[in-house]
């Protein structure tokens, strides 16, 4: 029976150097009597039970997912459209005409660019702002942008496009553009609304209604209409469950217009 094979160690050392397997090379079950190859140096392995080496594995680390993008945040209020002193829906203008841009969230509005030209005459309110519209330079092409600004300069809104000519000049031909609501007046009072009743009579404002009437419906229900024009709709409100409700106007060509604009009450 062969001989264990003691290991000598330097007198200068008191304890035995411990024994340090390559993990890539070491087997993974040593027994007594087994002899070992470190580094070119043989070991008897002298143990009284069977002695198993587990490698540890590190798991892996899993990738870190990208940051998304922060969406850019959009501004406090909306402008849905304009109109003149007639209160008729346009999506022209004159240098010099009186102009009254529609919307909500307006009211702390210091300052309106058309173009990127200061417009005078403003006077802001939480529904609507009127301004003189500016003469432009003639380098700047129509439509033009329409741009609110708070105190700073900050962003307060933005207005659809706006053709904008000088005095006198006479506007482009434009095809007939998709229906746009841009407010809800009480017929009766003329004043601006978003809360209706059952029975009222109400005007819609907007623009690209066209001069053949229509339909207009209130949710699923048809609203009687008494009068129909391009930029002006009387309706009657039918008798729907009171909430917010949409109303939604139709060409006969079956383009349309639909929007979350009222809230109705018993």
């Amino acid at each position: 029976m062969p001989h264990a094979l003691p290991v000598r160690h330097p007198p200068a050392l008191r304890h035995p150097p411990a024994l340090r397997l390559p993990r890539a090379t070491a087997p993974t079950v040593v027994q007594d009597g087994d002899t070992l190859s470190v580094n070119g140096v043989l070991f008897v392995v002298h143990v009284t039970e069977s002695l198993t080496l587990t490698p540890v594995v590190t798991p892996p680390v899993p990738p870190v997912p990208p940051v998304p993008p922060v969406p850019p945040v959009p501004p406090p209020g909306v402008i849905g459209g304009y109109r003149d002193v007639n209160r008729n829906g346009v999506t022209q203008a004159h240098s010099g005409d009186f102009l009254i841009l529609d919307g909500t969230g307006l009211s702390g509005t210091t300052q309106v660019l058309i173009g990127g030209v200061a417009a005078t005459g403003l006077m802001p309110n939480a529904t609507g702002i009127s301004i003189i519209v500016p003469a432009l330079p003639a380098t700047v092409t129509n439509p033009v942008v329409v741009e609110a600004d708070g105190p700073g300069g900050a962003l307060v809104a933005l207005g659809p496009p706006l053709v904008v000519e000088p005095a006198g000049v006479p506007f482009p031909p434009q095809a007939l553009a998709a229906p746009f609501l841009t407010g809800l007046l009480d017929t009766v009072s003329g004043l601006v609304t978003g809360t209706v009743h059952v029975g009222q009579v109400v005007t819609l404002l907007g623009q690209g209604f066209g001069a053949a009437p229509g339909t207009v419906s209130f949710g699923a229900q048809p609203a009687a209409v008494r009068s129909w024009t391009d930029t002006a709709i009387i309706t009657v409100v039918p008798g729907v469950t009171p909430g917010p409700i949409s109303i939604q106007v139709r060409r006969p060509d079956g383009q349309y217009y639909q929007s979350a604009a009222a809230t109705v009450t018993p």
